[in-house]
């Protein structure tokens, strides 16, 4: 099934740790704030939108003047504020910073199209059962690249 090969790969537990469909927005929310905040997911297209919430809950937009996108040798992106940004002291008891985010590709690689095939062709072939270890072996060096950090 094309959906299950999808989420073997796709999302924060799928081994690219990314968003590979479609692109897509979401939202990381923080208990506290540093001066680089990780994203979860990649690629990393661009921020929309950066709030605090005070300690009473109340949300204050954060300017992006105030802080950069930026992507790691590993392909993890952050969000880092300016030195000349004066971090909040108090924050919201959970969630108190959110940053919105869009990811994914818009055309997806060819590479993870053919993966996708690959795997879709191990859950229903019976001759990619008899290949398998061949197959896995093409999905693997198809997907090199685009792995999250950490993932064999």
């Amino acid at each position: 099934e094309i959906a299950a090969a999808v989420a073997h790969y796709e999302g924060p537990d799928g081994i690219l740790g990314g968003v590979i469909l479609s692109e897509q927005t979401w939202r990381q929310d923080f208990d506290r704030v540093e001066q680089k905040l990780l994203l979860p997911l990649r690629p990393v297209g661009d921020i929309v939108t950066v709030t605090w919430k005070d300690e009473d809950g109340a949300e204050s937009t954060i300017g992006d003047t105030n802080y950069a996108l930026l992507t790691d040798a590993a392909g993890r992106s952050y969000l880092r504020f300016h030195d000349s940004y004066e971090l909040p002291n108090y924050l919201y008891e959970v969630a108190g910073a959110s940053i919105e985010f869009a990811t994914g590709y818009e055309t997806v690689p060819a590479d993870i199209k053919t993966a996708v095939i690959v795997r879709v062709q191990l859950q229903y072939d019976e001759a990619a059962s008899n290949n398998g270890q061949n197959l896995e072996r093409i999905e693997a060096n198809l997907i090199r690249k685009y792995r999250r950090p950490g993932i064999a």
